[in-house]
């Protein structure tokens, strides 16, 4: 059994309420044909009972940039199949890995918007000649959403995304929910760090490009902020739901390609931070069917499998073991955990 497999059986009664959606996210795993395609139809399925379908078409905006990129190969263009890939690994540990621990809660809406969305500037690091691209769609957004937002450029860096609206900066926002979640990591020097070398962190990127969007749209049918039931064309825009979903989701992609050395005094913890530790832990896993310079064609499915037993969780990660064991183990504070992580080859 390779690790779609396993995959879909863990995940089939989890969606079962929803047939369409249990049908394609089948056909996305088990078959080849079309599989971008069926990514982005389950990414719109996903979204539509929040009401908020605008939103997604202006995610999936940003996410086809890589698509038109000459600069990257064909087949270096995957991060919409692996997000889709990341966002059904993520149910199945939610659901063997978390579910057990009741006190440890995950939000669907933030996983959806956390693991759908967390690779969307993954272009702009690595190709010289996207960040021009990705900010002129960006700029496209704004101009399609109808509010005015700060100016945001491209000089060799993307600057301006932590600019929101009414003033508030991004990065304050992100600051506040890792200290929410005790992780001694200052949002602010990441960024500047970020900016200054030149070597682009697409997880920063990416959360602050999600979290600019997603305010303007909420400035816009909730222009006054009101944290009460604030319904527009039968949408709920309550600003409760910004600060107590969109803020966490956009945090958890802020910290989850952060460098090593970001975690030399802090670990993400699945008690404190536990969606931030789920994106982490499974874009880390989702190794299989990625393409790299390295590895052009990417692993098969059929070298990966996973399994939970005895109080473990076992998974079999191939000749990619020690990159994975690496990217879980130097940020993840899995103490106090019933489970034990084990890769093997």
């Amino acid at each position: 059994m390779n690790i779609n497999e396993v995959l879909f059986s863990g995940v089939e009664e989890y969606f079962r309420r929803n047939d369409y959606l249990r049908q394609i996210i089948e056909e996305f795993l088990l078959t080849s044909p079309k599989r971008k395609e069926k990514a982005f139809e389950i990414i719109r399925r996903i979204m539509l009972p929040h009401g908020k379908e605008g939103l997604l078409s202006y995610m999936i905006r940003l996410a086809k940039i890589e698509y038109k990129i000459k600069e990257l190969q064909p087949e270096l263009r995957d991060h919409v199949i692996h997000a889709v890939l990341t966002f059904i690994l993520g149910i199945y540990l939610k659901e063997k890995l978390f579910r057990p621990l009741k006190r440890i809660p995950i939000n669907t809406f933030q996983w959806e918007i956390a693991s759908l969305f967390h690779d969307v500037a993954y272009p702009f690091e690595i190709a010289e000649n996207v960040g021009r691209s990705f900010v002129n769609g960006f700029k496209d957004i704004t101009e399609d959403i109808g509010i005015s937002s700060p100016d945001i450029r491209y000089k060799g860096i993307i600057t301006g995304l932590e600019r929101l609206t009414d003033g508030i900066n991004g990065i304050d926002l992100i600051q506040e929910q890792l200290e929410k979640w005790d992780l001694k990591i200052d949002a602010k020097e990441e960024y500047e760090r970020n900016n200054s070398t030149g070597k682009i962190c697409h997880g920063i990127i990416s959360s602050l490009a999600i979290l600019n969007i997603i305010d303007l749209l909420y400035k816009k049918f909730n222009p006054q902020r009101n944290r009460k039931l604030n319904r527009v064309n039968n949408i709920d825009w309550d600003q409760r739901h910004f600060e107590n979903d969109i803020v966490p989701a956009c945090s958890a992609i802020f910290v989850h390609n952060l460098p090593s050395s970001s975690f030399d005094k802090t670990r993400i913890s699945f008690k404190k931070a536990p969606l931030a530790f789920l994106l982490k832990i499974s874009d880390s896993l989702q190794e299989w069917e990625r393409p790299s310079f390295k590895n052009k064609k990417g692993y098969s499915p059929s070298q990966f499998d996973m399994k939970f037993g005895n109080n473990q969780l076992i998974f079999v990660a191939g000749k990619a073991k020690d990159e994975v064991e690496n990217e879980i183990f130097e940020s993840l504070d899995t103490e106090g955990m019933k489970v034990e992580i084990i890769i093997k080859e």
